[in-house]
This record gives structure tokens, sequence and C-alpha cells, in this order.
């Protein structure tokens, strides 16, 4: 039996930024249309959801995007309405924040904020259309130190670093400025081959994370360098079967259900919510194809980069161990 893991929920396609490398609104990659950025979850279908992922056991939600969660005009009220039945994280830029107290009370238990930079140039760099923007004197960059400061007294905050070529050599800096704010640090890689790194910059990357981890530990901050790995932007996904379809599921902001988070997954929906309830979707025998498609290695395109490789060569390990075990070996 492969238990479950987390849910996750993209209310909204809507997003007021263009980070570079994003997969919806960076600015080296085909833009979405209009009509895919105005899609949202209503908020009853969304407690509808909420109460069919609970029916099937899911115990944790991640609510991210598509675009930003917190462009959704009902947001709040979600958050609330999720927490009664999960452990919400929330994914977010924090930047369309507009009432931290409503933030903080929504029963949210952890924050993991976008920021993939330690000072205000390289934020700037990553986020091209909020050079400029004020929010009541402060840049964006100072207003999102502000808004985390206010809201980690009563939320688990984490700060998302994302690597590439522009902020490589920035990720000392980066600890310390998550020591000063007193939050964690979480580092991913950038997956886009504009701005991601090259083979010798992963090279750089790798010899410099002993430093980096034990900088870290002299800091105080709590990170996940010591399982981070430079290569995990193309990890070997033909050699491991997939079960991202046993253990999560993706719920899109027109309803679609799909088999995971990569992007492309969304192009090969499995049904759609607003047609049929999520637990009958759960069950379904067009479910069980695409979970038994995705375990013998009939991969799609979006495949390539898969964020679940390492859970997923876990669960094969355990799948051989077990077989062995049945055999006698």
């Amino acid at each position: 039996m492969i238990p479950l893991s987390s849910a996750q929920l993209r209310p909204t396609n809507a997003c007021q930024l263009d980070c570079l490398g994003c997969w919806y609104y960076g600015q080296n990659v085909e833009g979405k249309p209009v009509e895919w950025k105005k899609q949202s979850i209503s908020l009853e279908k969304s407690q509808e959801l909420f109460q069919d992922l609970s029916l099937v056991g899911f115990k944790e939600l991640v609510i991210a995007g598509g675009g930003d969660p917190l462009a959704h005009p009902q947001i709040y009220s979600i958050l609330r309405n999720a927490s009664r039945y999960f452990s919400v994280r929330l994914l977010t830029n924090l930047l369309l924040c507009k009432d931290p107290m409503a933030l903080k009370t929504s029963g949210v238990s952890e924050l993991v904020v976008n920021t993939s930079a330690a000072t205000e140039e390289t934020f700037l760099t990553f986020h091209p259309n909020q050079r400029g923007k004020r929010h009541g004197g402060l840049s964006s960059f100072e207003h999102l130190l502000a808004l985390i400061g206010s809201v980690k007294s009563d939320i688990r905050v984490k700060l998302n670093f994302v690597i590439g070529k522009i902020n490589l050599k920035e990720i000392s800096l980066f600890l310390k400025l998550v020591q000063k704010l007193g939050v964690e640090a979480s580092f991913k890689n950038l997956r886009d081959e504009a701005f991601g790194l090259d083979h010798n910059e992963q090279l750089f990357l790798n010899e410099e994370l002993p430093r980096l981890l034990e900088e870290a530990k002299r800091l105080g901050v709590k990170t996940n360098l010591d399982s981070f790995n430079p290569w995990d932007g193309a990890p070997p996904f033909q050699n491991v079967s997939c079960y991202a379809g046993y253990y999560t599921t993706v719920i899109e902001a027109d309803g679609s259900v799909c088999i995971c988070c990569m992007p492309g997954a969304d192009s090969m929906p499995i049904d759609n919510i607003n047609r049929q309830r999520f637990t009958e979707i759960w069950h379904s025998r067009r479910y069980k194809e695409f979970r038994e498609k995705f375990r013998n290695k009939r991969f799609e395109h979006f495949c390539k980069g898969c964020v679940y490789f390492h859970r997923n060569k876990m669960i094969q390990n355990r799948v051989n161990d077990a077989k062995e075990q049945e055999l006698g070996l």
C-alpha cells in the first residue's frame, strides 16, 4: 500500500509577476491565452473538493498555481475551509497579500514564499515588472520582507530560493537574510534552459554545497541543503517507475484532475470535478489506466525534469524489497 502524500489545488491561474523561468508567465515562454489566465475554482466547488479529498484519505493540501493563489478573490475563505480538513501549505509570492491578519488567522500551517534573491537588484532581475513599483513608499522587495515579518509569528515560513545563473553566487547572502528574518530556507533548481545552471555551474555548486551547509548550520538556519542535488533538474526518470498517481493528485483552476504538477500534465487531464465528483474520478477506470501507464514507464514529454523522481525511486526500492521477500530472496 503506497501512502498518500499531498494533494495540490491550483485555485487560480492569475498572477501579477513575470518571474524568469516561470512555466506560465516568464518572459521567455509562450504566453498563455487570456481565457486560461482568468480561470479560477469557485468557493463552493473547492469546499466540495475538500470533502472528497478528505474522504479519499489525503491529510495534507498544497495550495499553489497556475498563478498565485492570493490572486483568487476568495482565497482567505478557501484557506479557512481547507484548514478544517488538512494541514495546508501555501505557495505564493506574497506580494498580493492585502490583509496579513486574514492570512495569519486562515489556518495555514506552512507558507512557502518564492523569493530567489537576497538583494533588491537580484529580486528585480528575477521579477522584471516589479522595477519601479512602490507599496506605500516601499519597493516590492522591501514590501515583501515587511510582509514576511508580519506573518512569521503565526505561520511557519520558508523562503524559496530557485537557483539559476542570476543568483548562484548569492546563496551565502540569502542564508544571512533568512537568519535575519528568523525563517527557513528551501532550495530548488531553476528548470529553464536560458536561466538554469549549465554543467560547469552545476559542478561549481556541487563543490560549494559542503561549505554552504556548514554556513547554514553555523547561522542556525534550517534548510534542505543536506539533500539538495544540483542535477535534480534532469534525473534519469526513465529508469524508475512513476507512482505519482497513487500518492498525489493535482486539481487545476478549471477543475481538471491531473496525474502530477509538471507543466504539460494539464494537457492530459484525467477528468474534471465540474463533471464528476473527485471521489468517483479517483476510483475510476481512467485514473487506473493513468496509474498503470506511468508505473509501466510509458512516460510523456512532461516527465522530463520530474520533481517526484526521488519519491518514486524510494517507492520502487520498497516494491523491489517486497518482491524479494515474497520470493524468499
